[in-house]
């Protein structure tokens, strides 16, 4: 039981931060990719 919450507790915040590496690979590749292509692509 003790190993199971440790686990969630530690689970949780670990979820958390690989979505917001995620979202931040997101922007990085928006500001480094998708800024010098805008004149080819335009949206």
């Amino acid at each position: 039981m003790m190993k199971g919450s440790c686990y969630d507790f530690l689970t949780v915040p670990f979820l958390f931060l690989i979505c917001y590496a995620i979202y931040l690979l997101n922007v990085f590749l928006k500001l480094y990719i998708f800024k010098p292509q805008k004149n080819q692509i335009n949206k």
